[in-house]
């Protein structure tokens, strides 16, 4: 019976190709001390390349993301009868995620947020982003607590962006013992009849992104890039 192959992290990977690109250790030396294939040396030193230019130039997340959305409008044109081609068929989207603006938010900062929401529709928010991994607002909006199975401690979330492609319309999350207070709290809370989690989208004087960034900049908290507002 064949042993299933190491998995190895991020920094492993970094570290394993330091030895080679910058301790100039033989390629040879560095896969027979690993337990490596050479062709698994060099499909991560290939990505290395490919993608590093992301970690200094934040643009090209960007550019990639504008280069995705043009190829889309391509293709409707062609669909609705606009267009005779895509102009932008061939054109590598490239890379579309920014990985200098990843940062871990410790639980305790999000304790101090939580504690600044100004009430419970806020507190769900914060939670379902943090707790649950939503993008907020757009798979927030949608739910229900029909949704919501306290005897299993699970979410039903409904995925809009992701629709499109089969088996990713939706995903079950487990509840966290965060992700639960915060929405047993909204739940007593609800009105007799209320069906949906997240009422106050109904008001037009809701302004996700500034009060977002405004509760990540409560004191004691360092502030870092906005995420999760898609």
């Amino acid at each position: 019976m064949s042993s299933s192959r190491r998995q190895y992290s991020g920094a492993e990977k970094m570290a394993i190709l330091r030895e080679h690109l910058l301790e100039k250790t033989p390629v040879s030396d560095v896969c027979q001390n690993h337990g490596l294939t050479p062709g698994m040396f060099y499909e991560w030193q290939k990505k290395l390349f490919e993608h590093g230019a992301m970690l200094f130039d934040p643009a090209t997340a960007v550019a990639g993301h504008n280069r995705v959305d043009a190829k889309k409008d391509g293709r409707r044109g062609v669909r609705w009868q606009m267009l005779d081609r895509n102009p932008f068929d061939g054109i590598a989207a490239g890379g579309q995620y920014n990985e200098a603006r990843k940062r871990f938010i410790p639980q305790a900062d999000v304790a101090k947020v939580l504690a600044a929401c100004p009430d419970s529709q806020w507190r769900i928010l914060v939670g379902l982003s943090r707790f649950g991994g939503l993008r907020i607002p757009s798979e927030a909006l949608p739910l229900t607590w029909q949704d919501v199975n306290w005897d299993t401690n699970t979410l039903l979330v409904h995925s809009p962006k992701t629709e499109h492609h089969e088996g990713q319309a939706s995903r079950t999350i487990p509840l966290f013992p965060e992700l639960r207070q915060v929405l047993l709290e909204a739940f007593e809370a609800a009105q007799p009849g209320t069906t949906r989690i997240i009422t106050m989208a109904d008001s037009a004087q809701v302004n996700w992104r500034t009060t977002l960034n405004a509760l990540s900049a409560v004191p004691t908290l360092r502030r870092g890039p906005s995420r999760g507002i898609t």
